[in-house]
Order: C-alpha cells, then sequence, then structure tokens
C-alpha cells in the first residue's frame, strides 16, 4: 500500500516550490529544480512499489524499497530552499569540530533549511562547547567533518551576535545518515559577501560583532599562509594570513585542530569562518575572527 502521509509530503513541499520558484534567487532556482525532481522521482518509486507488489513481484518490489531509501537519502544531500516547520531532528552536515575550551565548537549546515547551525549544550562554564561523547553514535563512533548526522535538539538559543546557535539533547545519541562529499559541502560557499565579518582586522568591536547578523560563514579565499607566532606571554598561537575580494586579511585567528602549530601556504582554501559570544570577548571588548575549519583546494 502507498505511503499516503509520505506522497502528502511530497506534494506539499513540490506545491511550495512551484509557488516560490519566481521569487527565489538565481543562485538558489537550480537546487531547488533539482529537488522537485528528486520528489518527483521519489513518488513515481512509490507508486511502482505498489503495482510490484499488488502483482506479487517481491524481489522486485524490494529493490524499489531500497530505491526509495536511496532517494530519500539523496535528498538530505540537496539544499532545500523552501522553509519547513522547525523539527525536534535535525539532519545537519558537519563542517566545524574547532577548539573551544579544551572541547568542540560545532557547526554545519541544516540540510532542511540550508543555513548555518551551531550545535550547543548546557556547559556555560565551557560556553556550551560539545565534549566527543556528546558527538557520539549507536555504535560509539565520534562524528566527523562531513559527517551527515541526524542530531535531537531541544531549542534554539540565538544571541545577538550568535543567531545560529541550537541547544541539544546531551542525552540522545546522533545517528549518522551519510558521508558527504567535499564538492556537496562547497555548493555552501557564499563568496558574494564585501567583507569577512564587517572589515579585514582580525577582531571586531561588540558593535560591529552585533551588526553582522551572523557568526558563521563559509568562502574561498587565496593565497593563503597559515603560520605560529609567540603571544605576550610567549604560547604559541595559529594565525594566517590570506586575500578575499581584493583584500588583504593578516593575523587571523585559527582555530582548525588540523592545522595547530603547522606553517603551510594554500593557494585556494575554502574556509568555515567563526565569531566568538563569551566572557572574554565581552570583557575586552574584542571579538576575534576565528578560521575553524580549513578545506585544502586543489
Amino acid at each position: 500500500m502507498i505511503n499516503t502521509e509520505l506522497l502528502k509530503q511530497i506534494k506539499t513541499i513540490g506545491d511550495s516550490i512551484t509557488r516560490e520558484y519566481i521569487q527565489l534567487p538565481e543562485t538558489e532556482k537550480a537546487n531547488a529544480m533539482s529537488l522537485y525532481k528528486q520528489l518527483n522521482d521519489l513518488g513515481q518509486s512509490l507508486y511502482r512499489h505498489e503495482i510490484l507488489s499488488k502483482n506479487g513481484l517481491t524481489k522486485e518490489a524490494n529493490a524499489e524499497i531500497a530505491k526509495i531509501k536511496e532517494l530519500a537519502n539523496a535528498m538530505n544531500l540537496c539544499y532545500n530552499p523552501i522553509k519547513r516547520t522547525e523539527q525536534a531532528q535535525k539532519d545537519i552536515m558537519i563542517l566545524t569540530k574547532s577548539s573551544k575550551h579544551h572541547e568542540y565548537c560545532v557547526a554545519g549546515i541544516d540540510c532542511a533549511t540550508g543555513k548555518f547551525v551551531r550545535l550547543m549544550s548546557n556547559n556555560d562554564d565551557k560556553e556550551g562547547a560539545l565534549s566527543g561523547d556528546q558527538m557520539h553514535y549507536e555504535n560509539d563512533a565520534e562524528a566527523q567533518i562531513l559527517d551527515m548526522a541526524r542530531v535531537k535538539t531541544i531549542k534554539n538559543t540565538p544571541t545577538k551576535i550568535q543567531p545560529e546557535n541550537v541547544l541539544i539533547d546531551e542525552n540522545d545519541k546522533w545517528e549518522k545518515i551519510a558521508t558527504v562529499p567535499k564538492q556537496e559541502a562547497f555548493k555552501y560557499l557564499n563568496n558574494d559577501v564585501e567583507y569577512i565579518f564587517c572589515n579585514n582586522k582580525p577582531h571586531l568591536t561588540k558593535e560591529e560583532a552585533e551588526s553582522c547578523n551572523c557568526s558563521l560563514i563559509f568562502v574561498q579565499v587565496q593565497n593563503a599562509h597559515v603560520y605560529t607566532i609567540d603571544d605576550i606571554h610567549d604560547r604559541k598561537k595559529t594565525k594566517m594570513s590570506f586575500v578575499f575580494n581584493g583584500e588583504e586579511y593578516k593575523d587571523i585567528a585559527v582555530t582548525d585542530p588540523d592545522y595547530r602549530d603547522k606553517n603551510e601556504k594554500l593557494v585556494r582554501a575554502n574556509i568555515v569562518f567563526s565569531l566568538p559570544d563569551g566572557d572574554w570577548s565581552e570583557e575586552h571588548g574584542k571579538y576575534y575572527k576565528f578560521a575553524a575549519k580549513i578545506f585544502k583546494v586543489a
């Protein structure tokens, strides 16, 4: 028998795409049409499964079920520009596991909206950082960069500087849906911005940070150089310089653990940048830009 609830959802999303297609930005129309085609393919596969089952072709019907599951998983990897109701479970394409108070700042793309989210814990002492244990799957493996993970969330916890924050259910294990190819992740690059967070300086004032309206951005930079310096307390700090949109950026802090203490030059790199919103920044009036994840581009 056809899953009528699933068909109803397919029709609802398809109708929404048809209604809103004209108003979508040009950059989103191709993704919307791709999703629309996948919805049609999924609907046709459901009908084929019903016909095969009615005719007693069990083997063929089971093969169609496998195709239905494959199509559903594929849709999780596509950007859907049509807004959906906020859900308790989110499918997140993990793009950062950067260093934060000896734990992790974890952020990625919510596949239902195509927008960034930052996954937060209740640990106020570590400003919401996640521990490795809080990112475990049922088999106790820890979530990795480019995993598509299904995460149970409790509520949105936005701040003026970090509107992307979402509180996770720390008692719930994550579910790995897939591993995302880099090129799929790179579809979420946003190179249309003039600056990486308001200016080309290493940090912002509180007023500047609040005016950005976001604390996560994914862009491609050129002529990047990762290096280490000694701070005033003789502690090694990893920094980087690069060019973006014709502007040179220097001494940008690197929190990507894969590049800690490295000295490396990159012709091109796709980087997720993040802004903090913690006590140190508030006390000193400096909100440093962090290179949270660096993807080398060949």
